[in-house]
């Protein structure tokens, strides 16, 4: 989906829904900016690997040198 689209749909879905979960895998592209352009809070979910947390910390490097803040994501550790 192109991103102009992806940010109109978000725009609605967010005047009809007070929270929005959306599953954005395990890459950084132009849609997943757009998702994070219209978000309070970014939740990261992680398994408890080490392969798993060195990706997690990348990823979460990458997202704030794209000028997102850190307070802005939040990391959970899946268990199961």
């Amino acid at each position: 989906m192109n991103p102009e689209k992806l940010d109109a749909m978000l725009k609605l879905l967010l005047k009809v829904f007070s929270v929005i979960i959306i599953d954005c895998g395990s890459e950084v592209n132009n849609p997943i900016v757009t998702v994070f352009e219209n978000t309070t809070l970014i939740v990261h979910v992680v398994n408890p690997e080490i392969l798993s947390l060195n990706q997690a910390k990348k990823m979460n490097e990458k997202i704030q040198g794209l000028m997102f803040p850190a307070e802005m994501i939040k990391v959970v550790i899946n268990k199961y």
